[in-house]
């Protein structure tokens, strides 16, 4: 175990239990999460994406013309990049404005281009495809992802009653419930019962972790993967669990800070899980810098195999977790809109009501304005203080909004979202 993952986790674990040391650190975290936030934009805008995705991949004929010969080779690779991932027709050009079209005097600039979208996006930022659709006249051009939305709510367990699974499911979204696992168990026979029924019903439930502090898909607390003799204990017990309560384990691998390790894949996979959700690659802990990840670069907006046996798939479309802090990250729907009290509890009349709806907005545009399925990320804890009534009453307006700029869009069970990503890839 590392010194400086041994001090992250014993301040992690202040700050959750100790309203002194949470009045302390919070300034000071939120400085550094904003730090974090602009060392990773900066990382990311230097990330090349593979050769495999960065290629050329001509229509001859299509209307759509694209001139690269005067660009940088990082800016070439991340338009070509982003028009395979949009499964886009084009010609190339070898003279003009970098994108352009046949019979048309509308052109764009590469300064122009907004294809790879930010993990402090705004709902006004990412129209890149919007622009090129102007300029060819119409969406003839393009075949990207199917725009579905759904909801992922991290350490779930079951204690507050689950209005606001109620309240996602009245509005056609089955969501990924990461849950909290022996916290879960040991919640009350209705609070088992409520998430083994939303199982039964096509939500994607899946073990985040045993209890906030002990984790299950990698020791993030030592930095490294679990043994293997340790994941098969812990695939045991999951299983043994889930036998006995009748849970149904969804197919998407929901785990505690976005970590997974090597070790986890042949365990997750006998579990039943295909997909896998978070921007780290196998064995990359949370603290790490990011990774360059497929189709863009970016390993906030991301899709792929994680092993080389393809076991899990990994999918990934919102913010960096460990600038999740900051007052512009764009990782979490509520975190940043809502006081704590002294305890570390929400407080539901602290509500920024306006700034929780334009950030769910922005979570959801982020992702559909570049090609991607979307979703909200929130955590339980702010759902139940909020309650069902007014989860709803958020959800109602986000959805409405965002159903005004992507009329397409359709709401979905989150396992449909990685899916559809698998099925368009690899190129």
């Amino acid at each position: 175990m590392t010194l400086g993952s041994r001090l992250a986790f014993v301040a992690w674990k202040l700050y959750r239990t100790n309203s002194l040391a949470r009045r302390v650190m919070t300034p000071r975290l939120e400085r550094s999460a904003e730090k974090r936030l602009a060392a990773e934009e900066a990382s990311i805008e230097s990330f090349a994406p593979s050769e495999a995705w960065a290629r050329p991949r001509p229509t001859p004929g299509a209307a759509l013309r694209v001139n690269a010969s005067e660009l940088s080779p990082l800016a070439r690779a991340r338009l070509f990049a982003a028009l395979n991932h949009l499964r886009a027709k084009y010609e190339l050009a070898t003279a003009g404005p970098p994108i352009h079209a046949t019979g048309s005097d509308r052109a764009l600039a590469s300064k122009d281009l907004s294809l790879v979208p930010s993990s402090t996006g705004s709902a006004e930022r990412g129209d890149g495809i919007g622009a090129i659709d102007r300029v060819v006249g119409n969406e003839e051009w393009r075949d990207p992802l199917p725009p579905l939305v759904s909801a992922r709510v991290d350490d779930v367990t079951g204690k507050g009653g689950l209005g606001w699974l109620a309240a996602f499911e009245e509005h056609g979204i089955r969501p990924s419930i990461g849950t909290l696992h022996d916290e879960w168990l040991a919640s009350g026979e209705t609070a088992v019962r409520g998430i083994v029924a939303a199982s039964e019903r096509g939500c994607s439930v899946s073990p985040h972790a045993f209890s906030m502090d002990r984790f299950i898909w990698f020791d993030a607390p030592r930095g490294c993967s679990f043994s293997l003799a340790r994941m098969q204990e812990h695939r045991s017990k999951l299983e043994n669990d889930a036998r006995r309560t009748g849970l149904e384990f969804g197919k998407t691998l929901n785990a505690h800070f976005d970590v997974i390790g090597s070790t986890a894949v042949d365990a997750a996979h006998e579990l039943g899980f295909r997909y896998a959700l978070g921007e780290h690659v196998l064995d990359q802990d949370w603290r790490e810098p990011p990774r360059a990840r497929d189709p863009l670069g970016t390993p906030l907006y991301a899709y792929g195999p994680l092993d080389p046996e393809k076991k899990l798939f990994g999918f990934q479309a919102a913010g960096a977790i460990a600038s999740s802090a900051a007052p512009r990250s764009r990782y979490d729907w509520l975190r940043n809109f809502i006081a704590l009290d002294a305890t570390g509890k929400p407080i539901r009349e602290s509500l920024d009501r306006a700034g929780a709806v334009q950030q769910g907005v922005t979570q959801v545009l982020s992702a559909l304005d570049a090609g991607f399925p979307a979703y909200l990320l929130a955590h339980e804890m702010h759902l139940d203080a909020l309650g069902r009534e007014l989860v709803g009453e958020l959800l109602s307006q986000v959805l409405a909004e965002v159903k005004a700029r992507v009329p397409g869009m359709r709401v979905a069970a989150f396992d449909e979202l990685p899916a559809a990503c698998a099925a368009r890839a690899p190129l």
